[in-house]
Formats: C-alpha cells, sequence, structure tokens
C-alpha cells in the first residue's frame, strides 16, 4: 500500500514539473509582432504609416511602386495574405505582379501604363475623362462617355473623322459633297437623283457619279 501511494505522488509530481516546464518555455518565446491590417488612404502622412506596416509585416517599402515587396503568409506575425512568386503585395493589402503599378485603390495597371479614374488603366497619351472613362492620344472627351477624334466634328449623339461632316440619318459625308437627304451625298455640283443616281447640272439621265 505504501508504495503504491508513493508511486502516485511521483506520478503527479512529474505531471506538474512537465506542466511547469511548458509554461515556462512558452513565456519564454517571443510574441510575434500583430501589425493588424494595412493602412487605407494616400498621400504622404499614409504612406508613412503604411511604411511601418510593410516593415512590420517583415517586407520592404517601394516608394517607386508605392508597394511592399517581400511579404508572405502575413510576415512578421500580421495578417496579410499569401502571394505567389513573382507578387507583391499592395497598399490595400492584396497580391500583383511585382512590375505592376499600384493604383492605391485596390487595382493595379500592368507595367507601361498608369492609373487612371474609375479603376482603368491608361496607355501612354491617353487621356482620363473621368468615372472610369478614358480616349485614345488625340482625341478630346465628349459627355456619354463618346470620344471626338483629333480634328473631327461633335454631331451630337456620335462623331465624324475629319474631312467629313454630320449628314443626314446619322451619316459622316465627305467634305464638299452634297447631303441628298438619306444618308447619301453627290460630288459638288451635281443634284441628287432617285435610285442612289447623281445628276450632272442640265441633263435629265442619271450619271453614275457616286
Amino acid at each position: 500500500m505504501k508504495d503504491r501511494l508513493a508511486r502516485s505522488h511521483a506520478v503527479k509530481h512529474l505531471v506538474l514539473a512537465s506542466v511547469a516546464a511548458c509554461l515556462l518555455a512558452l513565456a519564454s518565446t517571443p510574441a510575434m509582432a500583430d501589425c493588424g491590417d494595412p493602412p487605407k488612404g494616400f498621400g504622404p502622412s499614409w504612406w508613412r504609416e503604411y511604411a511601418k506596416w510593410c516593415k512590420c509585416m517583415g517586407g520592404t517599402p517601394n516608394a517607386d511602386t508605392v508597394s511592399c515587396t517581400g511579404v508572405r503568409s502575413g510576415g512578421g506575425g500580421g495578417s496579410g495574405p499569401q502571394c505567389d512568386a513573382g507578387e507583391i503585395l499592395t497598399s490595400t493589402g492584396g497580391c500583383m505582379p511585382a512590375d505592376a503599378i499600384d493604383c492605391g485603390n485596390g487595382t493595379h495597371c500592368p507595367a507601361g501604363t498608369r492609373c487612371g479614374s474609375g479603376g482603368t488603366c491608361l496607355r501612354p497619351g491617353d487621356v482620363d475623362c473621368g468615372s472610369g472613362h478614358s480616349c485614345p492620344a488625340g482625341a478630346s472627351c465628349l459627355p456619354g462617355g463618346r470620344c471626338l477624334p483629333k480634328g473631327g466634328v461633335d454631331c451630337g449623339t456620335y462623331t465624324c473623322p475629319a474631312g467629313a461632316f454630320c449628314g443626314s440619318k446619322g451619316s459622316c459625308l465627305p467634305s464638299g459633297t452634297v447631303d441628298c437627304g438619306d444618308g447619301r451625298s453627290c460630288p459638288a455640283g451635281t443634284r441628287c437623283g432617285s435610285a442612289n443616281k447623281c445628276f450632272k447640272p442640265g441633263t435629265t439621265d442619271p450619271e453614275n457619279l457616286s
């Protein structure tokens, strides 16, 4: 009986010693930093806070692309996402290709473009018209998402290229021609006839001039 009690006390002491050792090990282990979510915004003050967050996450802030490189699986104990190889962390906590441009609003654009309004990506020379609409180089922005080509004419609901004018039935007719009223034209100095014919002055027979 005495031997049984002694063995029981020995087991209890061994268990207590093991628990104490585990607690001591946990207490001596340095806690991982909780960096939280990436700060949102823009401007110099936002970038300073974002750079601090990036370093806390174990990454390197990149002012040129406004991004954070070298962060994987929430490095540094934060809650960042897992980015694949060749990707970097964006300013809003997402992932994007390493050579992309971070637009700072949850979107990014390919290399060689720039960020436009409404999450659009603009090619070199493109005109940002606002509200996510853009026009190609040389064109002008018009209401309703339309673009006016360089030298073109705004016809209200549509546009005509340079060298044309707004004709009947929504047509664009060559400059200097006669508008026949049905979307077609005849050369200058002639008059419009039936069956898509144009008449020379003083003649009654149609001439195939158009």
